[in-house]
């Protein structure tokens, strides 16, 4: 499947799991588009993934320009507190719509668990074809590396939901109520 045919395929299923999908930007775009987001939501914390690596300090650099609070590596009850979790993703699977987000401690998945709003920065060049190829990716990554590098793993597809409550769907019970995925070129 080409590039073009993927990133299509990823936006259409994305969106089709309640995702809000914007781009592909650059990565300066997607960085004022994350802090526009945030000053507009009226947020006031946001936690910023390690996994953002070279973004991270611009996009903290953006939110403390518009008086917002970034933080890093937060510990559960603080993540909990706050309005938006930002994380980038290791991978993108364009069949369902799926973020893959990992890291070597929990605080790596929290941003995409706890806030009421999760914001992730994708690279399009991330974007595989299926969950077995992006599974089979993780599984390579994860075994050349050391076990440190990739012991929590999230699957991200679209905002939180559940029907528990007397069989009705629900949206951000039992996490991030909006998922907004910001394409970077």
């Amino acid at each position: 499947m080409k590039r073009e045919e993927l990133i299509a395929r990823f936006i259409a299923k994305a969106t089709e799991a309640g995702a809000r999908v914007q781009g592909p930007s650059t990565r300066d775009e997607a960085v004022s588009a994350l802090a526009r987001m945030a000053r507009d939501m009226g947020a006031h914390r946001v936690i910023v993934g390690a996994d953002l690596l070279e973004h991270q300090w611009k996009v903290m650099a953006a939110l403390r320009a518009l008086d917002l609070v970034p933080v890093t590596s937060p510990p559960a009850d603080e993540a909990a507190e706050a309005d938006i979790g930002a994380t980038g993703a290791m991978l993108a699977i364009a069949e369902t719509g799926s973020l893959v987000v990992a890291g070597n401690s929990p605080s790596a998945i929290l941003p995409t668990m706890l806030p009421p709003v999760h914001v992730a920065m994708v690279e399009t060049a991330t974007i595989v074809a299926s969950l077995d190829e992006g599974l089979a990716l993780v599984r390579d990554l994860a075994l050349g590396q050391s076990v440190e590098t990739m012991r929590y793993v999230s699957l991200v597809t679209g905002p939180s939901r559940t029907a528990d409550i007397e069989k009705t769907l629900s949206t951000g019970v039992h996490g991030p109520r909006d998922l907004h995925i910001l394409l970077v070129e």
